[in-house]
């Protein structure tokens, strides 16, 4: 119920171009949970973040390469990648839209700087132990606040460099809280179905069918794969083979491959 009064008042101010309205909504339903909810309780303010696992033993620079490099492990290791990298194209290409950072051609302006980035992050991640320092779906809150420049993504960096010491109060934001803001976030993005050319049938149906598939499963990759793969049959059945290029069949053939042979995450 919470989640739902949210996103309605989200509209609301949205509407009515509050400045911050989308963080108004999550502190005041944060609040009310704190009052109402039993759930939500004050754990403290102040926690030392730490990097070892449940034995004390240091995760920074605890690499296994030779391991990893185990012809039983590959199969692993390329699941991985294929997953990161659609699912950071994926994600970074529908924030760019959101933004309005895309060229006359539908590419991402600076997408090279942006993947560079995302791909340096989750590499240092890994050397010091830690979850995948990757762009996430949930950015394109910030995008639909105002935030486009390089700004927000510093402040956005300070702030969870303090949370890393503060991360008792993330427990006073309960799901039902964000909830709102990632619906609304989703629903904005829906407004991209506007900019498929439909008089290209198959190309359409395909990106709808990525769209539709990506919400139905969860999975940014799953539903990229299946756009792709539709998209390339539907060209050969049609008789428009000669509109594919080279790296879309390829995309297609790899992430079918990917999921065929069980490797999907």
């Amino acid at each position: 119920m919470m989640t739902l009064l949210g996103l309605a008042v989200i509209f609301g101010l949205e509407k009515l171009r509050v400045p911050g309205g989308i963080l108004l909504v999550i502190i005041a339903i944060s609040v009310i949970g704190l009052i109402f909810d039993p759930s939500v309780k004050y754990q403290g303010l102040f926690a030392m973040p730490s990097l070892a696992d449940e034995n004390g033993n240091s995760l920074i620079f605890s690499l296994d390469i030779m391991g990893a490099l185990k012809p039983v492990v590959l199969p692993s290791v390329l699941a991985l990648v294929m997953t990161a990298v659609f699912d950071a194209t994926g994600t970074i290409r529908a924030v760019a839209g959101q933004a309005n950072l895309l060229d006359k051609d539908g590419q991402i302006i600076s997408g090279g700087k942006a993947l560079t980035s995302d791909s340096v992050s989750s590499i240092f991640a890994g050397l010091v132990g830690a979850a995948p320092a990757a762009v996430y779906i949930e950015s394109a809150a910030g995008t639909a606040a105002g935030g486009k420049t390089g700004l927000t993504a510093t402040v956005v960096g300070i702030l969870f460099l303090l949370i890393l010491f503060l991360s008792p109060l993330s427990y006073l934001v309960p799901v039902y809280a964000t909830a709102p803001a990632l619906m609304y976030v989703g629903l904005l993005m829906l407004s991209n179905v506007s900019k498929l050319d439909f008089e290209d049938f198959v190309d359409a149906m395909s990106g709808l069918l990525c769209a539709v598939f990506i919400v139905l499963t969860c999975n940014i990759v799953t539903g990229i794969m299946l756009g792709f793969s539709s998209l390339v049959i539907g060209r050969i059945c049609s008789g428009e083979w000669r509109k594919l290029n080279l790296g879309t069949v390829i995309i297609a053939v790899a992430l079918v491959a990917f999921y065929a042979g069980g490797w999907a995450i």
